[in-house]
């Protein structure tokens, strides 16, 4: 599933009432990418497993930061190893992404 908000940034309730949460709720899908404007999920399916493993963002997305921001605190206190690739990930794909930057400075001191 692909799905391009490019609204998003300048109005993040675009993924209250839209596919955005379903998808970022449900257990059957799995995000690999998102940046300021799009997400891709794939449905969690053994035929995706490698894909899954290696570029799943479990913790950093633009929904858990905007509505999630338990899923978030459980990265920080629980896996703070895959919070931190998952950012890092994200500092290299977008630098100067609006979502990355905004939890960077709420979270920043307690991402060692």
């Amino acid at each position: 599933m692909i799905y391009l908000a490019p609204d998003l940034v300048r109005d993040p309730k675009e993924m209250e009432n839209t596919c955005i949460s379903y998808f970022s709720k449900s257990p059957n899908w799995k995000l690999l990418f998102w940046d300021d404007k799009s997400f891709l999920w794939v449905k969690n399916l053994p035929k995706f497993k490698e894909l899954i493993d290696k570029h799943e963002y479990k913790y950093l997305t633009p929904y858990n930061y905007a509505y999630n921001k338990n899923v978030l605190e459980k990265g920080i206190n629980e896996d703070m190893v895959t919070l931190k690739k998952e950012i890092d990930r994200q500092k290299l794909e977008l630098p100067n992404g609006v979502v990355i930057s905004s939890v960077m400075k709420m979270y920043g001191n307690r991402i060692k």
